[in-house]
């Protein structure tokens, strides 16, 4: 079954994390041979299109992730019909740093693709996440616990994601009296 998505938002790191997900799975499955990336401001229409078009080569599937397609106009212009085009045996991803929801473009990914935009996580959000990750690499904290990193570290998911591998690392139990060190 073929897929075309599309990933946006200003959390770049729920965003990477995703395509890395998407990206090791496919490799898992399919080797590394059928995985091809484009960078949308460097190639020009042609290629893009034969990336997109061309049918696998020494694999069964292909994956084409193109990040920011849209900086190239004739694509973003023709992005409706390139999408047709796309052969059953190519999982596409089209990455978008940002996206202009005034734009036809914007309409034709949402309603065409399996859009899926990351947005910023807010405190609470954030601390929901730290416990869901401890619980995933084997550890315990706290809701309390993990609003007061967030508070202490900040909003980033990527600098609490770093500072939780480090609490980790240290122990699989995190209470606040660790925190506090």
């Amino acid at each position: 079954m073929m897929m075309i998505a599309t990933f946006t938002g200003s959390n770049h790191f729920a965003l990477k994390s995703e395509l890395d997900s998407r990206m090791q799975a496919f490799v898992a499955a399919e080797g590394e041979l059928g995985l091809e990336r484009i960078d949308g401001e460097e190639a020009d229409l042609q290629r893009i299109t034969e990336a997109m078009q061309s049918l696998p080569f020494l694999a069964s599937k292909k994956m084409v992730v193109l990040k920011n397609p849209s900086a190239n106009k004739q694509f973003a212009e023709k992005v409706d019909m390139l999408l047709g085009t796309v052969p059953d045996t190519t999982d596409l991803i089209i990455i978008e740093s940002k996206l202009d929801k005034r734009l036809s473009y914007y309409k034709t990914l949402k309603s065409k693709t399996a859009f899926r935009e990351f947005g910023e996580l807010d405190a609470r959000e954030l601390s929901n996440w730290l416990v869901q990750q401890t619980k995933l690499q084997g550890g315990s904290l706290q809701s309390a616990d993990a609003l007061y990193l967030v508070e202490r570290v900040g909003t980033s998911q990527e600098l609490l994601f770093h500072e939780l591998e480090k609490l980790l690392s240290y122990s699989p139990n995190i209470t606040g009296k660790r925190l506090i060190c």
